[in-house]
């Protein structure tokens, strides 16, 4: 074989790597982001938690703002607010990954219901109404929701009907042959 023939032989090898090395690296490239994706969607589920924690722990400031706010403590109060806020702020947050296209159309629109159930109490609104309007596309969006919102009868809270779901599931199983 002839030195020339070694030259095409070693193009053609380096040819051959170079191809394979931006295979992997793509490869690398996509597993990557979907660790990335899964690592977002697991801070989502632990703010997420932490919320319902909150919520446990914040149902009687709840409680008093929706039929006694005039009777509320000013550290009540300021404690009440800022836990809406909290909420306004991972709202927005999640409106951003979304229009970053780091959460998909189901995700965002599951979150946009979860708004609107939530825009059903007047505190939430009155928190809405005191937010800083820094991103005017997720205002918009916030906005139109606080509107649909105040049209929308409120129905019973989410306790009420867990509630009575429970009690239909209790009589749908006493009501059922042993097996």
């Amino acid at each position: 074989m002839s030195l020339e023939s070694y030259y095409y032989v070693s193009q053609i090898i380096s040819a051959i790597a170079i191809i394979m090395s931006l295979i992997f690296v793509g490869l690398q490239l996509r597993q990557s982001s979907r660790n990335q994706f899964a690592q977002m969607r697991e801070l989502r589920m632990q703010v997420l938690r932490e919320d319902s924690l909150l919520v446990a722990e914040y149902y009687p400031l709840f409680v008093a703002a929706s039929r006694t706010p005039k009777d509320m403590s000013d550290q009540d109060m300021f404690k009440l607010m800022q836990f809406y806020f909290r909420i306004v702020q991972t709202w927005r947050s999640n409106f951003r990954q979304w229009q970053s296209g780091q959460l998909d159309d189901v995700e965002w629109n599951d979150q946009k219901q979860i708004i609107l159930q939530s825009l059903g109490q007047p505190a939430f609104r009155a928190a809405i109404e005191m937010r800083v309007r820094a991103d005017p596309h997720f205002d918009a969006i916030l906005d139109e929701l606080v509107a649909t919102a105040r049209h929308t009868p409120l129905t019973k809270g989410m306790f009420w009907q867990f509630r009575s779901a429970l009690e239909n599931e209790i009589e749908t199983s006493r009501n059922r042959p042993p097996v």
